[in-house]
């Protein structure tokens, strides 16, 4: 395969999909590790995907998106974080309302929300050093199997490891978490902190609460992202990294 055989497979790609730069950068990636990969093992004598270029011109502008869809504003966190409140002082048994409080104050994303151990608490700082991960299994016939999940000891980003201050309000809430986890029972022998009756957490439970708050409350429906979104974006307007 040659250099310009490549290009214009490229660009004929971008013409009839019509794709914006993130959809581009996605779908090329493949094709970047497939030549990397094929060049370090001596398959092929130069990696014909480096000469390759493509101008941004000819990729899809995106329109940004409204502030209003990406973050909560003020008046809609202060109802929200009223309703999940309430819910966890009348069931504490349900962690995940605690857990998504937990999330306004710490900008955790949701994979390492509920990897969370006791262990990574360290006096005023979270440690994170690990999150969940979802893939499909291939194995070398090439046949697929249903999605597997685990817990890996690193997050999202080239570090590996965060450590994140808590306020006040999120070492209460995992107190308060603590407290009710040892009154229902819930005990987990991997020192996970968010536990129901079927064990770990898993992302999908916590981001139905959220929306289901969101409907309750009478407030667009927002994921969990959109939480760490606002996390940020407070930082931001505080003049902080």
């Amino acid at each position: 395969i040659k250099t310009m055989e490549l290009d214009i497979f490229l660009h004929t790609l971008i013409n009839k999909y019509q794709f914006n730069k993130k959809q581009f950068y996605n779908m090329a990636l493949i094709f970047k590790q497939v030549f990397e990969y094929a060049f370090k093992m001596s398959i092929i004598k130069e990696n014909a995907y480096e000469k390759v270029e493509i101008s941004r011109s000819v990729l899809i502008k995106q329109h940004q998106k409204r502030s209003s869809t990406e973050i909560f504003n003020v008046d809609e966190k202060v109802v929200l974080e009223e309703s999940l409140r309430n819910a966890f002082s009348e069931n504490d048994r349900d962690t995940r309302t605690a857990s998504i409080l937990l999330v306004f104050q710490t900008g955790l994303r949701v994979g390492e929300l509920v990897a969370l151990k006791w262990s990574d608490i360290d006096g005023d700082f979270l440690e994170l050093q690990r999150t969940e991960i979802k893939y499909r299994k291939v194995d070398k016939d090439g046949s697929m199997h249903p999605n597997v999940i685990e817990v890996r000891d690193f997050t999202k980003g080239s570090s590996g490891s965060r450590r994140i201050y808590m306020t006040p309000k999120a070492k209460l809430i995992l107190e308060q978490v603590k407290a009710a986890n040892e009154k229902n029972g819930f005990v987990s022998e991997e020192d996970f902190v968010f536990l129901n009756d079927n064990g770990r957490m898993r992302p999908r439970t916590i981001d139905s609460c959220l929306r289901t708050h969101c409907r309750k409350c009478d407030i667009p429906e927002k994921s969990m992202h959109r939480i760490r979104k606002t996390f940020i974006s407070t930082l931001i307007d505080a003049g902080l990294n």
